[in-house]
């Protein structure tokens, strides 16, 4: 049961990153270049945050939900350095942003995008980290 739901997020992953980035492309104008390497850092952002969101609900409960929430989505967006470069943010956001996967995707997309891919190892182990412990 554990690899059907293990393939199924690396599917779903695939797909919804790819499609992302092709839609925000086509209908937005947004990312001229690079489209291969935003689809593929999309995919595995999509499939580590599904992955530990499902490791966490499974070890947790009900509570997992809640954890995931709080961790990815209250903490892990604002932390992110998306709007802000994660050296303007105070001190715990700037702890936390780049070991939770909202925050190593916005820095291996800037890399990306902006710097030639430099630095990229980094936030690449954290969601692959993220996508292991799920």
């Amino acid at each position: 049961m554990r690899n059907v739901i293990v393939n199924a997020a690396a599917g779903f992953g695939l797909v919804a990153g790819i499609l992302s980035v092709i839609l925000l492309r086509a209908f937005f104008g947004v990312f001229a270049g690079h489209v291969v390497a935003l689809c593929a850092i999309a995919a595995l952002t999509i499939f580590a945050s599904g992955a530990a969101t499902a490791g966490i609900q499974a070890a947790a409960g009900a509570a997992g939900t809640g954890l995931v929430i709080l961790l990815f989505v209250i903490l892990g967006n604002a932390a992110s350095g998306g709007p802000f470069a994660r050296p303007l943010l105070p001190g715990l956001w700037r702890t936390i942003g780049g070991v939770l996967p909202p925050g190593a995707s916005v820095d291996v997309s800037r890399a990306a995008l902006f710097f030639d891919g430099a630095r990229i190892a980094g936030p690449i182990l954290v969601l692959v980290g993220w996508a292991a412990f799920g």
